[in-house]
């Protein structure tokens, strides 16, 4: 049969015939050559095809890798400098006892400025001097300023001893400069600073700040702060779940009080 009478499907099946047979010819040759060459160069074959692959294959690896440990790296630099910015406004409160020493009450916050302590610690009472456990281990009095029944706040102004060093207060942020989902970071702890973090659920118009972390009474009084370092609010735990006062309400609370 002369090829030009071939049909197409013809030809593609001529093609795929032709090209099966050659390589079934090249592979009987190829290992034909390969059993009668030197066994030293069929090793150096072998060797070169094995350290390109293993070469290909440390690179992908190497990267990975470095991609992995610089990610965990600078999460965890960011946190440590979160806690190292926020820690230093972490204050302990202590109520005084009828045998002269002293109770562990909760945390607090200065915040706004070095004399003013905030919290949700229950039980504050006007007619009592506090002690409040500054970070750097040094005491000041306290007294109440003023308190608020419905969301928990209370306010206490320090008094620092003579040649006390003033604590430092910290970075607040408002509702305004939140969004739902994004982290939040409470530290508190009785007699170190503890960390647990968790997402931001809920920013009504009015009232607290819902949180999806669970916590002991230890984070009663404590920061809720963002990832920047600044501070949302106060954390106030009610059956475990932790909710956030936010520093606008605390905010009005001192300018209602300023105008009375």
């Amino acid at each position: 049969m002369d090829i030009e009478h071939l049909t197409k499907t013809q030809i593609v099946l001529l093609v795929l015939l032709v090209s099966f047979v050659t390589s079934m010819a090249t592979g009987i040759v190829t290992v034909s050559l390969m059993d009668q060459a030197p066994q030293g160069m069929t090793y150096t074959i072998n060797r070169i095809i094995e350290q390109s692959a293993e070469a290909v294959t440390g690179m992908v690896t190497e990267e990975v890798k470095e991609a992995d440990q610089t990610q965990t790296i600078s999460g965890t630099k960011t946190v440590a400098d979160v806690v190292a910015e926020a820690s230093p406004s972490l204050v302990r409160v202590y109520t005084p006892v009828v045998e002269g020493g002293e109770e562990y009450a909760g945390l607090g916050v200065v915040a706004f400025d070095i004399q003013t302590v905030v919290t949700t610690v229950p039980g504050i009472v006007s007619d009592t001097v506090y002690s409040v456990h500054l970070s750097d281990g040094s005491r000041a009095s306290a007294t109440v300023r003023l308190t608020d029944s419905v969301s928990g706040i209370s306010i206490l102004t320090l008094s620092l001893p003579e040649g006390g060093v003033p604590p430092s207060a910290i970075r607040l942020t408002t509702e305004t400069n939140l969004r739902l989902g994004q982290a939040l970071m409470l530290l508190g702890g009785r007699d170190s600073v503890e960390l647990v973090t968790g997402l931001l659920t809920a920013i009504p118009e009015e009232g607290l700040l819902g949180t999806n972390i669970t916590a002991g009474t230890r984070f009663v009084g404590g920061p809720a702060v963002t990832s920047s370092g600044s501070c949302a609010g106060i954390i106030s735990v009610l059956e475990g779940v932790v909710s956030v006062v936010p520093f606008s309400h605390i905010s009005a609370l001192l300018e209602t009080s300023a105008a009375e």
